[in-house]
This record gives C-alpha cells, structure tokens and sequence, in this order.
C-alpha cells in the first residue's frame, strides 16, 4: 500500500474508500477520477482544512456551501430557509456575518426540523453548513453537505439512487474547482 493510502487508512477513511482509492496509482489520479464529493471534501477536512476563521478553513465552508446548493433542487417550492442558511453561512466565509449569527441559524434548523416543518435532508443541509463554520477540522460536517445532497435526491422519489449517484458526481466536480489539486494527507 502506498504512502497515501497508509496515510489515508490512519485517518480513518472507510473500506470502501480505501478500496477504490488503491485503484488508482497515485492520490492525484484519484482525485481527478473520484466521483464521490463527500469522500473528497472529507480528505479536504483531514488535510488542508486550515484553522477555525482561518483563509484555507473559509474556503472550505464555501466549498461545502457549494455543494450543499445541491439539494435546493429537492425543496418544497416556497420553502425560502434552506437557501437562506446556505447564504448566512456563505456570508460568514466572506466574512460579513458573525459565527453567532451562523450558530443562531443553526439552532433555527434544529427546532424547525424537531417540529416536524422540515424534513430531515433540508435541516441536515443547513445544520451542515453552520457546523462547517463552526470547526476548521468540518471533515465529516463537509462530506456530510455531500451526502445529504444525495439524501436530499433520495427521498424526492423516482430514481433515488441515480439522483443520488448523480449528486455525489456533480459535488465531486464542484470540490475539483474549489480543489483541482489533490490534498496534502497530514492526519494519522
């Protein structure tokens, strides 16, 4: 196994990304062929995730946010808080809102989708984005904005797995924008 995969498997990434990681001959080629943003975003998080408030951690979160537009394919239609929390939180990487307003959002998500008016996926979006804010080491709330994407196509109905599929891949493409070069691997 080399290197990166070693590095990959201390910090913890799953078998089955283990397994399709070593397929590839190099962690670039990986990269360029990966076709599950979540797995991405996830390396992001372990290796090049900055510090909390940090540049490298700011363009993380817009990342995220990037992805978690995804599932805004999937609201109710007239269900504006979804996007609203999306923006707050990309608001905060641009550095025009305060963490508390980002925190103050995400406590909102919480108690709408407790009282039943959102489903799950919209909340889990928008609680995505404000905990990706909220940690610079966001690996899991990152690939988390992915999967709930993904989660988000699943419960619209018709294809489910292909929606999902699809969305992991269009999030795959948008962290190659963000990231087109494959992250350092410091965990272990």
């Amino acid at each position: 196994m080399g290197n990166w995969l070693e590095k990959l498997k201390e910090m913890g990434a799953g078998p089955e990304m283990l397994k399709w990681f070593a397929a590839c001959p190099t962690l670039q080629e990986a990269w360029d062929a990966c076709k599950r943003g979540d797995w991405m975003l996830w390396c992001i998080g372990q290796g090049d995730a900055g510090e909390a408030g940090s540049p490298e951690h700011r363009k993380l979160v817009l990342l995220a946010c990037a992805c978690e537009r995804l599932a805004l394919l999937y609201v109710q239609p007239g269900d504006e808080s979804l996007l609203k929390d999306i923006e707050l939180t990309e608001a905060w990487a641009r550095e025009e809102v305060s963490l508390d307003q980002v925190r103050d959002a995400f406590w909102t998500a919480w108690d709408t989708w407790a009282a039943g008016a959102v489903s799950w996926p919209a909340s889990w979006v928008a609680r995505a984005a404000a905990l990706t804010a909220w940690n610079a080491r966001a690996a899991s709330r990152a690939a988390r904005a992915a999967r709930v994407s993904w989660a988000s196509g699943y419960t619209a109905g018709a294809s489910a797995f292909a929606v999902g599929d699809a969305t992991l891949r269009a999030s795959a493409d948008i962290v190659r924008r963000y990231y087109p070069v494959a992250p350092s691997l410091k965990g272990g």
